[in-house]
């Protein structure tokens, strides 16, 4: 008694951290000790005391809510309209539904609804638009109460988990088995298509967007096809655990069901399927079965590079396919060995509007864009794309020399006429961003114009490090290989160029290579150069053997430094396409060595500096 007594009175005395504190001392005491006997039992202690703190604090917090919720207008409110307030906070379109995992967190934002009083309850499990989600890798009690809602009816955003099976063994890698579960100790998921199927046959039916994943053991336990109804589906996600070079791994059944997966999966053709997502796995061949597909978004896909332009015919059987978007697909293979044969005729994609490609080899892009025509094509974005890979070994390779003169590509380009290039970085990090717009077609969300054309370089960084451990790679000047990409593009029609560094310090242009692109660029009338050391390019303009830009009227300089007598000879150079300029502007502009700029109203009708004119 005289024990209890002095707890009370130290409890009276200390805070709550100091009473947390005090618990979890004595909590892990006892757990220690319970370990010496079993680990079992400590475990299984220290999971009991966590469950009894919580269901304690929610019981309190629930009976303090209730008292207040007395004194509020909310409680006045009629279910109706507190049912509204509940679908309005909380919003579960934002629920993470990532079906490569067993392992997923439930709602967070549902306890706070469900446990504050009885009547918050009630109203929300009649409030059935705040259960429209689910996760079969879901606690169980969370999946319950989705279940016993009253929106058995309304559509349903359903992610399925896969089976929990180690993959390891001499033909299997145990690195993918490594990211789509936690650790080789398996935890089986709530419920599995494999196991599970006529559980979850009523859940798929209501279901307006799908995330499941594609597994050998899922073939294995249903061969003859799953059979599912989805007469309102919209959205389908499917993964898989196919990577690099492990297709020919897989037994010869399952790799019959990937290539005609619709009809595996479902029993009728998806009509009202507008939006697919492939990740780690290849298109199936019979996506004919969904013909009013909109959208196809397809990620890390384990295809070589030869299987490009296949997919490509294969996506063309979708009439009304209106965006593509292609994210790490078909890298795989070496540069320029075996190229697969051209297609017999081109592939057209007639209601395309939207083409994103990222992380693809340049010299791939100019062979598939030579075989497809998509007249009504708005926008192209080129991202990430890969010039060449390190180490190679310790060899690097400028991109070849490809051609992009494709007569579609050709007449889309000549829509944009303002070119943007940003740089960043330097050596193996440098990477460049190519933007193309037409000025005259404006964004009005952003109040800036459309972007037609986004292109993007970078190094790839290869896993392929030589036994000998030699020096690293020398790679060529900073940018210079993406200017030479940039110059097989066809750009003839540009009429204004801006290069921007986005880094600290000044920005120096590769020589040849900015000659090269400028001598492409014959229709530019503005070039604007910002936190660029310039004497680079006003070398190559005062240097080239023909006229660069010959139509140049206006030359931009915002935040650079440069050497004045270079910028004389670029002037008086009669190779340079000073003809017809008339305008020079400077902006925090510096010129080495100090005082040595010339009179540059000699020269041009138009000098600004600063923003005030000289004379």
């Amino acid at each position: 008694m005289s024990a209890m007594i002095d707890d009370d009175r130290m409890a009276k005395d200390l805070n709550e951290q100091e009473l947390i504190k005090l618990l979890v001392a004595r909590v892990k005491g006892r757990a220690y000790r319970l370990a010496e006997e079993s680990y079992e039992k400590s475990e299984g202690y220290m999971l009991g005391i966590l469950t009894d703190v919580i269901d304690n604090l929610n019981d309190n917090r629930a009976t303090v809510n209730l008292d207040l919720n007395k004194r509020i207008a909310i409680e006045r409110l009629p279910d109706e309209v507190l049912g509204m307030i509940f679908v309005h906070c909380v919003d579960m379109r934002s629920t993470i539904l990532n079906p490569r995992s067993i392992y997923a967190c439930g709602p967070f934002k549902w306890p706070p609804i469900v446990n504050v009083c009885k009547r918050w309850r009630q109203t929300a499990l009649n409030t059935p638009r705040l259960f429209t989600c689910c996760h079969m890798g879901w606690e169980k009690n969370d999946i319950d109460l989705i279940l016993k809602c009253g929106g058995t009816k309304l559509p349903l955003h359903l992610s399925i988990p896969p089976i929990a099976t180690p993959r390891v063994g001499p033909s299997r890698s145990f690195v993918p088995f490594l990211k789509f579960f936690p650790s080789p100790a398996t935890t089986h998921p709530t419920m599995t298509l494999a196991n599970d199927l006529e559980k979850l046959r009523p859940l798929i039916t209501r279901s307006i967007s799908l995330h499941l994943m594609v597994q050998e053991e899922l073939i294995a336990a249903h061969p003859d096809g799953l059979d599912l109804s989805c007469p309102n589906l919209d959205t389908l996600l499917m993964h898989s655990m196919i990577h690099l070079g492990t297709m020919n791994t897989m037994n010869t059944e399952f790799r019959t069901r990937v290539k005609s997966l619709f009809g595996y999966l479902f029993r009728t053709p998806l009509v009202t399927l507008k939006h697919l997502h492939l990740e780690s796995m290849d298109l199936p061949e019979d996506i004919h079965l969904c013909p009013n597909i909109k959208s196809v978004v397809m990620e890390n896909t384990g295809s070589p590079r030869s299987g490009l332009l296949s997919t490509l015919q294969v996506l063309s059987k979708v009439p009304g396919l209106q965006k593509v978007t292609l994210n790490s697909c078909f890298a795989w293979g070496a540069i320029g060995i075996h190229p697969p044969p051209p297609a017999p005729s081109a592939t057209l994609f007639r209601e395309l509007t939207i083409l994103s490609i990222s992380k693809m080899h340049f010299t791939d892009i100019s062979r598939m864009l030579s075989q497809v025509t998509f007249p009504n094509l708005k926008q192209l974005q080129l991202l990430s794309l890969i010039i060449f890979q390190l180490p190679d070994p310790y060899a690097h390779q400028i991109a070849p020399n490809v051609d992009f003169n494709h007569t579609d590509l050709k007449r889309f380009i000549s829509q944009g006429t303002s070119l943007r290039l940003v740089l960043r970085g330097e050596g193996s990090s440098c990477d460049l961003t190519a933007s193309l717009t037409n000025p005259d077609d404006m964004d009005t969300s952003s109040d800036k114009p459309k972007p037609l054309l986004e292109v993007s370089f970078a190094h790839e960084r290869v896993l392929t490090f030589p036994a000998d451990g030699g020096q690293p790679p020398v790679l060529p000047p900073d940018f210079s290989a993406f200017f030479e990409c940039l110059k097989s593009l066809p750009f003839e029609d540009l009429r204004t160029l801006e290069i921007v560094s986005e880094d600290e310090g000044y920005k120096s242009l590769p020589g040849l290579a900015t000659r090269s692109l400028l001598d492409k660029c014959r229709s530019l009338r503005s070039i604007h150069f910002k936190k660029i050391n310039a004497d680079s390019a006003l070398t190559q303009f005062a240097e080239a053997n023909v006229i660069l830009c010959p139509g140049l009227e206006e030359l931009v300089f915002d935040g650079c430094t440069m050497t004045g007598p270079l910028l004389e000879n670029m002037l008086q150079s009669g190779g340079n396409g000073s003809r017809n300029l008339r305008s020079l502007r400077f902006l925090n502009t510096s010129f080495t060595p100090e005082g040595s700029e010339p009179d540059l109203t000699r020269y041009v009708t138009k000098v600004i500096v600063d923003n005030i004119e000289v004379s």
